[in-house]
């Protein structure tokens, strides 16, 4: 469970930098040595750069939730109910003789 909590947490963490750093930093390191004339991001880098990070955060969100979720369907599960075997046996018993 451990794992799971530090994932999302880190998750959290990359989608709140896609957010709320620069779009310009984050292209400086990504994807500046690519052009030749280095002008800047476009805006539909910067849009998807942003939804990249509200789908991060989204998804840390979500792993917490299904943790909570998997806790609680142990805790309430009822247990299983043997079966009588000498029911089952009595009456195939009947039905032969």
């Amino acid at each position: 469970m451990k794992q799971e909590v530090i994932a999302a947490i880190v998750m959290c963490v990359m989608g709140a930098g896609l957010l709320f750093v620069p779009a310009y930093k984050i292209w400086s390191v990504t994807e500046k040595w690519k052009t030749i004339d280095g002008k800047g991001p476009s805006k539909s880098y910067v849009i998807i750069t942003r939804i990249i990070g509200i789908i991060f955060m989204l998804l840390a969100a979500t792993m917490v939730g299904a943790q909570d979720l998997t806790h609680y369907k142990r805790v309430t599960t009822p247990r299983m109910v043997p079966i009588r075997q000498e029911c089952i046996f009595s009456e195939s018993s009947r039905r032969l003789a």
